[in-house]
C-alpha cells in the first residue's frame, strides 16, 4: 500500500513523495527535522521512540544537522508494554518446543501480570534515574523469585511505604 506524504498542499509534483505506509513515519520525521532550522530556528536533538528505531536510524544516517548528534529516548509506556507482550510470547514459544513455563509455581498469566506491573512501576518511578531504574528492575526480579522458605527482598525498597509487603511488614514490626 502507498500513501502520499506532504507538509502542506503541494505546489508542484516534486513536493509530493510516494512512500509505503511502513516508511511514512520515517519520511515525516525527516521532513520535520530538515525544515526545523530554516522554518523555526531550532534543532530537534532528541527523538522519543516507541521502540521502532527505523526513524531514529534514518535521522542519524541523514545527518540532518550535520555533526550534531540526535539522541533516542524510549517511551516508558512502550517499554512496559513490550515486557507485557514478551513474557506471554516466551511461554508460548517454550510450550511449542515441548518445555513448560506455565502451570503451578511457574510463569502463569497472573504472575506475568504481576511482573509486568512491578516492571512498569520500576520504570515510571525512576524515569530520570537510569541506575535507580536498573536497581528497581533487579528488585522486581528478585522479589518475584522469593519464597517463604527463601525470602529474596534484599533489593526491594525498605520502609513502611515500600511496595514490597515483606519489607513493609518488617518496618511495621
Amino acid at each position: 500500500m502507498k500513501a502520499i506524504v506532504t507538509g502542506s498542499p503541494p505546489t508542484s509534483a516534486s513536493e509530493t513523495s510516494i512512500v509505503t505506509l511502513g516508511r511514512m513515519e520515517v519520511e515525516a520525521a525527516l521532513t520535520m527535522f530538515q525544515r526545523s532550522l530554516a522554518k523555526y530556528g531550532l534543532r530537534y536533538t532528541t527523538v522519543l521512540s516507541d521502540g521502532d528505531s527505523r526513524t531514529f536510524h534514518a535521522l542519524s544516517e541523514a545527518k540532518v544537522y550535520g555533526f550534531i548528534k540526535i539522541d533516542k529516548k524510549d517511551c516508558i509506556n512502550h517499554v512496559h508494554k513490550r515486557m507485557g507482550t514478551a513474557l506471554p510470547n516466551l511461554v508460548d514459544r517454550k510450550k511449542a518446543q515441548g518445555e513448560s513455563l506455565g502451570g503451578r509455581g511457574k510463569l502463569t498469566q497472573e504472575k506475568i501480570k504481576k511482573i509486568t506491573n512491578y516492571y512498569g512501576y520500576a520504570l515510571r518511578s525512576n524515569s530520570n534515574d537510569v541506575p535507580g531504574m536498573k536497581r528497581a528492575v533487579e528488585a522486581t526480579l528478585l522479589h518475584m523469585t522469593s519464597t517463604d522458605d527463601v525470602p529474596n527482598h534484599s533489593k526491594c525498597p525498605e520502609g513502611a511505604d515500600s511496595w514490597c509487603k515483606f519489607n513493609r511488614a518488617l518496618a511495621n514490626g
